[in-house]
């Protein structure tokens, strides 16, 4: 079993409480190749990858609900290309940008250097892995770096996903099929998630009326009464996600060939991938 979610929110301390409602949405029953988390905390990037197999799966929420972020990629890897190495292991960084995905791009050992032909030497110098994934990742920085937008803070989002369709429209053409191409990519201001041969659900949350159980915080001259977070608002997108845990209150499908790009102001725009 595969999975990856990518989180966008306006209020770093509320993590726990904007997941609590989607935490079965992030937890895989499996996890045959190891997991990952990069996350944005402090004007710092971070990440934590584990590269080997978990036999009980990965509870996401459970792992995350103690971090200060407003910004979250997580992965579960089913390894298709390259072994079960840190370096394989998403999500992948480079400078401000996080990158996961979900799929195979087909016939990749074939292509493989066509690919690597099109993105500069100073970007293929940050490529640390075998995967397929990592390559393609870079081969989105290479049109990024064409557009003069590579380390452009206030990129936006139509601009990043234009850079996204080419991408996509590049492998295309190489190997002369739609290619499975379910991403999550952030560059801690705005988001962008595209769904293409798989399943995706985006789930969108104005306001969590009532703290958590295990996080109510209470003031004498409130009698006990929980804390209401009425201000938070969050974005969170899930591809492959665990069958079993249906669809809570504000969800909805992506339709495939979509892109999702969320903007720092937690605004959604649906672009098509075509």
């Amino acid at each position: 079993m595969s999975l990856l979610f990518g989180y966008m929110a306006n209020d770093p301390g509320l993590l726990r409480s904007a997941l609590l409602p989607c935490a079965d949405l992030v937890r895989a029953s499996e996890c045959p190749d190891g997991w990952g988390v990069g996350f944005f905390q402090g004007g710092e990037i971070l990440l934590q990858r584990h590269p080997k197999p978990h036999p009980e799966g990965v509870d996401f929420y459970t792992r995350l609900r103690e971090l200060r972020t407003d910004n979250v990629v997580g992965h579960v890897r089913a390894a298709t290309v390259g072994g079960q190495k840190n370096e394989n292991t998403h999500p992948y960084r480079f400078r401000s940008w996080l990158f996961a995905h979900n799929g195979t791009i087909q016939r990749f050992r074939e292509v493989e250097k066509r690919i690597v032909e099109t993105i500069p030497e100073f970007l293929l110098r940050n490529i640390r892995g075998q995967t397929d994934s990592e390559t393609v990742f870079h081969l989105f920085l290479a049109f990024l770096h064409d557009s003069g937008k590579l380390d452009d803070q206030t990129i936006q989002p139509k601009v990043a996903a234009t850079a996204l369709r080419s991408t996509v429209a590049f492998l295309d053409r190489l190997i002369g099929a739609p290619t499975d191409f379910n991403v999550v990519l952030t560059n801690g201001r705005l988001m962008l998630a595209a769904r293409r041969g798989r399943p995706m659900l985006l789930h969108r949350q104005h306001g969590v009326k009532e703290a958590p159980p295990e996080r109510v915080a209470t003031l004498p001259e409130r009698s006990g009464k929980p804390i209401w977070h009425e201000h938070l608002r969050s974005v969170l997108v899930v591809s492959d996600p665990n069958p079993a845990a249906g669809q809570p209150d504000g969800t909805t499908e992506v339709t495939d060939d979509t892109i999702v790009a969320v903007s720092r102001d937690l605004s959604v725009e649906l672009i098509s991938l075509a």
